[in-house]
């Protein structure tokens, strides 16, 4: 399991096993994306494997829906400016889940295109192989 991407991020909530919004590093593996936070170490709060990633995306904060708002957990989103969000859906125990994430500093939501762009390209690989 080799990193193949790193950046800092917020996580603004989605995962049922992890719903804090909290600072941190999302991570990219040729197996899994990560999200680690702590303040002084970091600690895993949750991963995905890739082959349960069903889709990323890069959506502005108007195209998320209210009720995709509501059943991910955040409702607030879709009264704040337009803002570009990461968002990966994924199945955990065969429900369908989401994830966002923002990217702090992300001067033409550069960050967030490369990582769906890698996030992706690391699916096609595993599929490749499997």
């Amino acid at each position: 399991m080799s990193e193949i991407k790193s950046f800092s991020v917020e996580y603004l909530g989605g995962h049922p096993m992890y719903m804090k919004k909290d600072k941190g590093e999302l991570r990219l593996s040729s197996t899994d994306i990560q999200f680690w936070s702590g303040r002084f170490s970091k600690k895993l709060r949750f991963s995905v494997p890739l082959s349960d990633i069903k889709k990323v995306t890069v959506q502005e904060s108007s195209k998320i829906t209210l009720t995709r708002a509501l059943l991910l957990g955040f409702a607030s989103l879709i009264f704040k400016k337009k803002k570009k969000f990461l968002v990966l859906y994924f199945d955990v125990g065969g429900v369908e889940s989401g994830a966002i994430f923002d990217f702090p500093k992300d001067i033409g939501d550069k960050r967030k295109t490369e990582m769906m762009q890698e996030i992706m390209k690391a699916k096609m690989s595993i599929s490749r192989e499997g």
